[in-house]
């Protein structure tokens, strides 16, 4: 003010350009600031996200285990009761449906078969970590467009897989109810041969079993293909949230 009063217009001048490029440098610091806080952001986003789908991928390995003993069990109970093979694919209106390869029973544990008939594990995924980042609009801090796709398919699959559980838990259950009326408990012991007796002389079991065989090794498939996927995303997600 005092330039201008005495109408010394270079030192005005100079005056303002003090001014813009004080505020100039100003901004400047705060976006930078503030694009820092957003990477720093990002990289808990991915590293939580990468912890949880690890987690996932724990889950579907011992999912895994027991779908596979469940459905070896399954194949040798069925197997020895009917006196058949069980089908190695189906021809549908989707096309030819192969059944997925497992263990024969003698190659795996041989668990109490009532119980390993019982038991199931179903995927129940780890979501705290995308909850949280969809909630709170964290999702557009991830600047890679292709792995914001990935995080996403990754759930969308989740869901589907999810989805078919609910059908498979129906099965399920119509199989478990069928065994109570034929006197099977998981917590008798019966020894394979006794359980073969019993399946041998109930059709509506037996019936119940074949479903649930088919839905096992249908689940065996998906989650099969869930654990590569989930694999690839985490790796994806643990190299960009420590980029060199």
């Amino acid at each position: 003010m005092g330039h201008v009063r005495t109408q010394n217009w270079a030192a005005v001048g100079i005056d303002f350009v003090i001014v813009v490029v004080g505020v100039f440098v100003g901004l400047q610091a705060q976006q930078w600031a503030e694009t820092r806080a957003d990477r720093r952001t990002e990289g808990e986003y991915l590293l939580a996200l990468a912890k949880d789908i690890r987690d996932d991928i724990a889950r579907i390995e011992e999912a895994l285990r027991v779908e596979e003993s469940r459905v070896s069990t399954l194949d040798h109970l069925l197997r020895e009761s009917t006196g058949a093979p069980l089908p190695a694919g189906f021809d549908s209106a989707r096309g030819r449906v192969i059944v997925e390869s497992f263990p024969s029973y003698p190659e795996v544990d041989a668990y109490d078969p009532a119980y390993t008939l019982f038991s199931y594990t179903g995927m129940n995924a780890h979501r705290a970590a995308y909850d949280t980042i969809i909630n709170t609009g964290g999702l557009e801090l991830i600047r890679d467009a292709a792995l914001v796709r990935e995080i996403q398919n990754h759930y969308a699959r989740i869901e589907s897989l999810e989805h078919f559980e609910e059908l498979m838990e129906a099965s399920r259950s119509r199989f478990i109810e069928a065994q109570r009326l034929a006197g099977i408990s998981p917590v008798d012991l019966k020894p394979m041969e006794d359980m073969v007796e019993l399946f041998r002389g109930d059709a509506g079991m037996t019936a119940a079993a074949k479903n649930f065989w088919l839905f096992t090794n249908r689940h065996l498939k998906f989650l099969t293909e869930l654990k590569m996927a989930a694999d690839t995303v985490a790796s994806m997600l643990e190299t960009e949230s420590h980029p060199t």
